[in-house]
């Protein structure tokens, strides 16, 4: 008798938890919970109604029945798209969080891309106001060897922030720096095109002696061209060329 009791309690709390399931199941297709509004967190490159248009689905559907894979999908597709969270609110809502990419910089390959704090490629670049160009890369250097290609920026970006705190910046606005081919870059200006070729030389050093060469060619009115280290054995030597018709020191 208590064997067959215990059966009987047994099956009757297996049908009970069986019941409560199908019961929840029928609650999730109410009414009350079909998807009716998606928030979007504030994004920059995007216009807020055409994300909420790309992921709303076609028909009513259960806020537990939207398949958010399927959504992160659809964001992540867009280029300027980094990361995606989607959160449900009961009982009728989804959060959707989108992170942006952040431009690191500019980089010329076959085209300008501009890349992210990851040194990774996410867009074509058709905007280079205030963004200076990182250039002189080997042709499939990113995509054949990525550790070489994120060396020799994060090396440019060194070169540049260093510019960019000396004073040279103010008698000379920073347009390109360009990997040469021999082991050294080329920083060029963006109104005058003048060139600093840089070798193996200390940075700083290379713009103490380049920002008294700019001054003094001012000074005598003269129209610089280049500024060249490690061209001569002797390394206090620097080799200025100007413009045409004038004399080359």
């Amino acid at each position: 008798m208590k064997k067959f009791l215990k059966i009987f309690l047994l099956l009757l709390l297996l049908s009970g938890i069986i019941s409560l399931f199908w019961f929840k199941e029928d609650i999730k297709k109410l009414p009350i919970f079909y998807l009716n509004k998606i928030i979007l967190s504030k994004i920059e490159h995007y216009d807020e109604s055409k994300i909420i248009k790309l992921i709303t689905p076609e028909e009513k559907t259960s806020v537990f029945k939207v398949d958010i894979d399927e959504i992160k999908q659809k964001i992540n597709s867009l280029p300027w798209v980094k990361n995606v969270n989607i959160t449900r609110i009961l009982p009728n809502k989804l959060f959707v969080t989108i992170e942006e990419h952040k431009i690191q910089g500019i980089v010329l390959l076959d085209k300008l891309y501009f890349y992210n704090s990851d040194y990774k490629l996410f867009i074509e670049s058709n905007n280079i106001d205030n963004h200076i160009i990182f250039s002189g890369f080997q042709e499939q250097l990113y995509e054949s060897d990525f550790n070489s290609f994120r060396k020799q920026i994060t090396e440019m970006e060194f070169i540049v922030n260093k510019f960019k705190s000396h004073q040279i910046s103010k008698e000379m606005e920073l347009s390109e720096i360009r990997k040469t081919k021999f082991k050294g870059y080329e920083i060029i200006s963006k109104t005058n095109n003048e060139r600093i070729l840089i070798g193996n030389e200390n940075i700083n050093e290379v713009l103490d002696k380049s920002y008294k060469i700019i001054k003094r060619t001012k000074e005598d009115n003269l129209l610089l061209s280049a500024i060249i280290f490690d061209e001569f054995k002797d390394k206090n030597k620097v080799l200025v060329k100007l413009k045409e018709g004038q004399k080359n020191e």
